[in-house]
């Protein structure tokens, strides 16, 4: 028990040496990363700390003080040159939040069961959300249609080819995009679309009429003819 005591006591008086030699000479504290070895050792032999006396007894001795590490050198002082007053940066998910292009197009469907057309006229609107470059494809809801029509192709990124997606400067005016083998050409699109195009400087092409649609021809007259025989009837 008084050997371990001893032993104790010359531990902690070296714990106190090494941080008083460390702080004295860093100024940092004996903490992992604040302390350094010198790179010019070449003998790495653990010291021994029991030593024999004349009478055999084994007796702890001090062990030397390691030498301190080399002294931190404070960083160059930096030199702040003067700024403008510059506007904070802005996310582009919260500088285009709500900030939505929208086209006009429309595509052809095949009619196979009809006589009076071959093909169909459906207009859709095609809207790109700035945000995050996802696209959406509606189609405008008509009165007895028996179309399934309101949204055709739900927000999300649509591939374009292997490894890409569509993005704003793919929708021009008069030219055809194809979401899932399904063709849309672009006629038209709204106000905010053009200044949009224009401020960024984009090419935007030229805006172009709806084709003829045999069904919206058909449906028109069955609907004057329908108007005719109410007013006849009232008569």
């Amino acid at each position: 028990r008084g050997l371990g005591d001893v032993y104790n006591r010359q531990y902690q008086r070296r714990v106190r040496g090494i941080c008083k030699a460390a702080m004295s000479t860093t100024g940092l504290p004996l903490l992992p990363g604040n302390t350094f070895t010198d790179p010019t050792t070449t003998n790495f032999h653990k010291a021994q700390i029991f030593s024999k006396a004349n009478n055999g007894i084994q007796v702890i001795k001090d062990k030397p003080m390691a030498r301190a590490g080399p002294v931190v050198v404070p960083p160059p002082p930096q030199h702040t040159m003067p700024r403008e007053d510059l506007p904070p940066a802005v996310p582009a998910y919260v500088a285009l939040d709500r900030m939505v292009l929208r086209f006009f197009g429309y595509f052809k469907e095949a009619v196979h069961e009809s006589r009076a057309e071959n093909y169909r006229v459906r207009k859709v609107t095609l809207l790109y959300y700035l945000e995050d470059n996802t696209v959406q494809v509606n189609e405008p809801r008509e009165e007895n249609s028996g179309l399934p029509q309101g949204c055709l192709i739900k927000r999300h990124h649509i591939p374009k080819e292997r490894g890409s997606f569509y993005t704003v400067v793919d929708f021009m005016l008069g030219s055809e995009v194809t979401f899932y083998r399904r063709t849309f050409r672009i006629v038209d699109c709204d106000a905010f679309t053009a200044d949009f195009f224009g401020e960024n400087g984009l090419e935007l092409g030229q805006p172009e009429d709806y084709p003829y649609n045999p069904h919206e021809a058909v449906y028109m007259i069955g609907k004057k003819k329908e108007v005719e025989n109410l007013s006849l009837i009232h008569i």
